[in-house]
């Protein structure tokens, strides 16, 4: 997990973190190539510090629509899962992407000639989702 203390440039942690085998090439930084972590994990949000409340945002369903039978779904956490393991030591507040708003399925995730719609469906979103997490952060 990159953070300020690592010394890694904040353009190669990005690009690692996008790094997708297949699709987007894995990044090497000091020697070691990295990829998306959410090639085991959709959410790392295990790797969050210990904190009382913890506010995760995915842009992924939380809950698939359909059983996963990818290769890799095989190795992957599900989310249900790591936010109910989460759930038994913390408060956990959970927002995922509404990708209905869009009518969008997963399979279109990548798809770049989307992004200023997907840009701006977040945002509409951001607006909806504040007042839950100024509850959260009794602000």
């Amino acid at each position: 997990m990159w953070n300020e203390g690592s010394g890694v440039p904040l353009r190669a942690a990005v690009a690692s973190s996008c790094a997708l085998p297949m699709l987007f090439p894995v990044v090497t930084i000091d020697g070691r190539r990295y990829m998306d972590g959410g090639l085991l994990s959709r959410l790392n949000a295990t790797a969050a510090p210990p904190t009382d409340v913890l506010v995760v945002l995915s842009c992924h369903p939380l809950e698939p629509a359909a059983p996963e039978t990818s290769a890799l779904a095989a190795f992957a956490t599900p989310a249900h899962a790591e936010l109910a393991a989460l759930r038994e030591t913390r408060r956990v507040v959970a927002i995922e992407a509404d990708l209905r708003e869009l009518g969008l399925t997963e399979k279109l995730m990548m798809d770049r000639a989307l992004a200023l719609e997907a840009h701006t469906s977040g945002q509409r979103q951001a607006t909806k989702e504040a007042a839950v997490l100024g509850v959260v952060w009794n602000v």
